[in-house]
Order: C-alpha cells, then sequence, then structure tokens
C-alpha cells in the first residue's frame, strides 16, 4: 500500500488544527476560565496544598509499583513538514510508570522523505518505512502530592531498516561536462542510534497531557553500502542533524 504526499500533507494540516483547538477545548471542558469576584475570593481562601506529607516509616515510595500507563503521540514532526521539511515521522509513544519514578517507553512508528537538492543535484526519496525506539526514562518529582506535572530525563536506543531511491543524480565539476542523471532504486540502509534528553508533562485535563521533549541524538551504526551514506533515517530525521524535538499529546490509559 502507498501513501502518496498530498495524503500525508492534509493528515498533518489535520493535526495542526487539533494541536490548536484541542488545549482550548480541554479547557473550556474543565470549566477554568477566568474566576470572577466571589469564586476568586473562595479559590483565594483555600490555599492549594503544597507541603508534601511525610510517608510512613519503612515506605519508599508515595505511589504503587504499576502506577499507570500512558499513551503519547508527537504533533511537532508533523506541522513540520507541512510548513518546512520534505520529510516526516507520525510516532506513539508508550510508557509505563513504575513507582512514579522510573517510566520504560517503547516508540513506534513511521517515517517518509521526499527531498530534491538543488545544490548536491539529487533527489532522495524514502517511502513510508517504520522504526522503533526503547528507553527507560527517569522522574526527579516521583515522591512529589501532584504527580501529574513533572520533569524528567531519558534514554533510548533507536533502530530503522528501510530502502532508500536516489534520482535525478547528475555530477558537474564546472570543467567537465555534466554526467547523468543517474538513478539508483532500492538501497538499503540499517541504522541504530541513542537519543538522551529532557522532558516536561504537565496535566490539561483530567487524564489529558501535554509535554516537550528534546534530545541529542547519535548514529551508532548505518551499515556499508557502495553508494554512500543515508540521507535521511525514519525516526531519526536528517543524518546531518544531532538534536530532535517533540511536542507530544498524552492520554493516561490506566
Amino acid at each position: 500500500m502507498s501513501i502518496s504526499p498530498s495524503s500525508i500533507k492534509s493528515f498533518s494540516l489535520l493535526l495542526l488544527m487539533a494541536a490548536v483547538w484541542l488545549p482550548a477545548a480541554l479547557s473550556t471542558a474543565q470549566g477554568h476560565s477566568i474566576p470572577r469576584g466571589s469564586e476568586a475570593s473562595q479559590e483565594n481562601a483555600s490555599p492549594p496544598e503544597t507541603a508534601a506529607q511525610p510517608l510512613p516509616e519503612g515506605q519508599k515510595y508515595r505511589y504503587p509499583k504499576i502506577n499507570h500507563l500512558e499513551v503519547a503521540f508527537d504533533l511537532a514532526s508533523p506541522v513540520m513538514e507541512l510548513f518546512t521539511y520534505d520529510y516526516g515521522e507520525y510516532a506513539i509513544r508508550t510508557t509505563l510508570d513504575i513507582y512514579h519514578r522510573f517510566l520504560p517507553q517503547l516508540v513506534l512508528g513511521i517515517g517518509h522523505c521526499n527531498e530534491s537538492s538543488e545544490d548536491a543535484f539529487f533527489t532522495y526519496k524514502v517511502s513510508p518505512s517504520f522504526f522503533v525506539k526503547a528507553g527507560m526514562g527517569y522522574n526527579f518529582k516521583y515522591n512529589d502530592i501532584r504527580p501529574d506535572d513533572y520533569y524528567w530525563i531519558f534514554a533510548r536506543y533507536g533502530f530503522s531498516t528501510y530502502k532508500a531511491d536516489i534520482t535525478d543524480i547528475t555530477y558537474n565539476d564546472g570543467y567537465w561536462e555534466a554526467y547523468g542523471p543517474v538513478t539508483l532504486n532500492g538501497i538499503g540502509f540499517t541504522c541504530h542510534w541513542i537519543e538522551i534528553g529532557a522532558g516536561i508533562h504537565v496535566q490539561v485535563w483530567k487524564k489529558w497531557a501535554l509535554g516537550w521533549e528534546i534530545w541529542y541524538r547519535n548514529i551508532l551504526a548505518k551499515g556499508t553500502n557502495p553508494n554512500g551514506d543515508p540521507y535521511y533515517i525514519p525516526g531519526y530525521g536528517s543524518r546531518a542533524s544531532h538534536i530532535g524535538f517533540s511536542f507530544n499529546i498524552s492520554y493516561d490509559v490506566f
């Protein structure tokens, strides 16, 4: 099954509309618009609970071993593709919360690329291809009395195996006549990489939350191919970039 670029762009536009509309809709549904006179006075009369109650003697964690399971979807990549990039990724991250301290996670996604470079004289295309990431996060505020808002660090391992088509390859050294175009189809790559980063998680309504993540990434292995190194890697992005980020909307399954 093939997915056309126009379909991907349309889906990216829908995600952008959802990213703009959903936080406002959730805020309205929650009823937390600007409080009025007596409402504000009542809220001010009851100061929020900010001091954590001490744990019973011998108890190390405030929250249970299996605290919750969260599913998150990245909105940043589809939106960036809509406006700037000729490649994009769609990823779902599943995170298991253990004692609200340890956060093992699994990321599954699809990435694609269709970029033409006039300077480099080629077109690089990767049909929608799968990638996977797995790793561990650590929550610094694991015993906080407000468990839904926290910051965390993480480390992940990523893997993707895929094929790329490089077309319209033209060589011109400014002296001899231009050579080409040449086409290379079905060039296979198997790539491994690591990511180390940090994130913020903020509850917006009931079981819904928003969050940012930013990470440093580095390729561990990209295989050997006589036709050269990969230009784009599903799940990693541009090979030349070492910084990644995401803006997630997540749902607490249990």
